[in-house]
């Protein structure tokens, strides 16, 4: 009896082919060009500041979105730094680490914004080592930060904020090990991370943490490695774009369900290549700017509208049906819309490449050794890859 399973590939698209139009150019941030900066939203405003442009920086500017304008406000006042980490928090933005490139000083302190009073307010330390380069997302009343690097080693540790009582409580460490530079942000009430590199390892695994059980689950790996990406969620989808691997820095964008735990190709970053960029949302929206590539930093701000992404009232695209799964000697693949299917394996060998291919092909895999491989099949309205498990006993 055939194991089948169904990759529902949720793309709502009112345009023919994808990512057109979907990046547009904001007014470019009027401080100093940089990267590293750290950033987070509020209500209808984004803030961002910190950062370095051959020196650290401490400036800090608001953007409202009603008017496509920026206004300085105070400067940060924990000390000029770069590599720090932003969120937010209902009415209130936080600035979380850091690292002083002049002194080498790692910071772990935390640091409250309140736009009414247009003041910075210090919390309380993290009790653990100060570092730079960390993830940080909230959920609720509480934030979640972790990982990071700081003199010379990558960490795991990961901790949560209670903003109610200003306490840290450290919770399970992140699964993935010891590492620096990944994404994370948050959907609904779970947390999500993961690229980043470790000893010059650069990642491409993705994890989603239980705050009520305090557990790591590990899901689809995104399907390229890199570290200094930018990220975020817009309603129920996660998105990771930019970034670099080494020598060669990124450009591509992608969409995350976690309710299908499937990654979707979207329309590359506008810009072009870049890493080290700041990110935040505001509605239903998403910002991305700043940065470097291989040129000076970049000032640029560009709004991502996900509207023909995520909105799941829209009837849901193409259907493509994989069975046997996992599979010995064959498996066959069901859609209406297939233009190419690839194969290949964890370490990125390719095995099968296939053109203008029936509505229903099967795939000879006689020759291929037991072992997980990655099928990515491009249609009209997207990319997605999905795990095939060959199974040779």
């Amino acid at each position: 009896m055939k194991n089948s399973i169904l990759l529902l590939i949720i793309l709502t698209f009112f345009f023919n082919g994808y990512g057109q139009n979907i990046w547009t150019q904001k007014a470019d941030f009027p401080g100093e060009a940089r990267h590293n900066a750290a950033g987070f939203s509020i209500g209808e405003k984004a803030y961002i500041g910190t950062g370095y442009d051959g020196g650290n920086l401490d400036d800090f500017w608001e953007w409202d979105k009603a008017t496509n304008t920026w206004t300085e406000i105070a400067s940060f006042p924990g000390g000029a730094r770069a590599y720090a980490t932003g969120f937010s928090i209902g009415e209130k933005g936080y600035i979380f680490a850091g690292w002083n490139n002049s002194t080498s000083i790692h910071y772990n302190d935390l640091w409250e914004y309140d736009p009414i009073s247009n003041a910075w307010t210090q919390k309380s330390d993290l009790p653990a080592l100060a570092r730079r380069d960390a993830i940080g997302f909230s959920i609720g009343n509480k934030a979640f930060v972790g990982t990071g690097n700081g003199s010379g080693s990558s960490y795991s540790d990961f901790w949560e904020w209670n903003q109610a009582n200003e306490t840290w409580t450290q919770k399970a460490n992140f699964s993935g090990g010891n590492r620096r530079q990944a994404v994370g942000f948050s959907i609904n009430d779970k947390g999500y991370v993961g690229t980043g590199e470790s000893g010059g390892v650069r990642y491409k695994d993705f994890w989603e943490y239980d705050t009520t059980s305090n557990t790591w689950t590990q899901k689809a790996d995104l399907p390229s490695k890199r570290t200094d990406a930018f990220g975020f969620s817009i309603n129920n989808f996660g998105f990771i774009g930019a970034g670099t691997d080494v020598p060669l820095n990124l450009e591509d964008f992608w969409m995350y369900n976690p309710s299908t735990d499937l990654w979707i190709q979207m329309a590359n970053f506008g810009p072009g290549r870049r890493r080290q960029a700041v990110a935040m949302t505001i509605g239903d929206n998403s910002y991305a700017g700043l940065g470097t590539g291989n040129s000076p930093y970049f000032n640029d701000f560009w709004e991502y509208n996900p509207e023909i992404v995520t909105n799941t009232s829209i009837p849901a695209g193409d259907n493509f049906n994989v069975f046997p799964n996992p599979a010995s000697n064959y498996f066959i693949i069901e859609g209406s819309m297939i233009e190419e299917i690839e194969i290949s394996d964890v370490y990125g060998n390719l095995y099968f490449n296939g053109k203008n291919l029936s509505n229903s092909s099967s795939i000879n895999i006689q020759e291929y050794a037991s072992g997980i491989y990655l099928i990515k099949v491009k249609s009209k309205v997207g990319v997605v890859t999905k795990k095939l498990i060959v199974n040779r006993e």
